[in-house]
């Protein structure tokens, strides 16, 4: 397993991670967004410079080329 900084290819990878989080919050607003626009929203963010490196760093855990774990 190899510790890095996030990349913007990295996003689509998150999505899935970000989104196991969100479902054990159980927010009521959350239910009411269409999955697949959740997923664009999410995507983009972890996409955005921002949250890559700007304003917040995110680090993952890549095991075997695949996305394992992120912090932000």
């Amino acid at each position: 397993m190899h510790i890095r900084a996030a990349v913007k290819n990295d996003a689509a990878q998150i999505v899935p991670l970000f989104k196991i989080i969100l479902a054990e919050m159980e927010l009521p607003s959350l239910k009411v967004i269409p999955t697949k626009k959740l997923d664009q929203v999410i995507q983009y963010s972890f996409s955005d410079s921002n949250y890559l490196k700007d304003a917040a760093q995110t680090i993952v855990a890549e095991d075997q080329g695949k996305i394992a774990a992120f912090s932000s």
